[in-house]
């Protein structure tokens, strides 16, 4: 699997690196970020987990 198709499957925006522009100080949106960030966290965690699951002859495992 290509990073392009790891990081699509991925449910957080990571195009920016900078620093979430949310109001710190306010738990709704904080909360959402972390949320947002675990569940693009567990989805890779997925993804790899499938993938090491594969054999390296089938198709899909580069």
């Amino acid at each position: 699997m290509s990073c392009a198709a790891v990081w699509s499957r991925i449910s957080s925006d990571y195009a920016d690196a900078a620093k979430p522009q949310i109001d710190w100080d306010d738990a709704a949106p904080r909360e959402a970020l972390v949320d947002s960030r675990s569940r693009g966290a567990m989805g890779m965690l997925a993804l790899l987990e499938d993938r090491s699951r594969r054999a390296p002859s089938e198709p899909g495992t580069e």
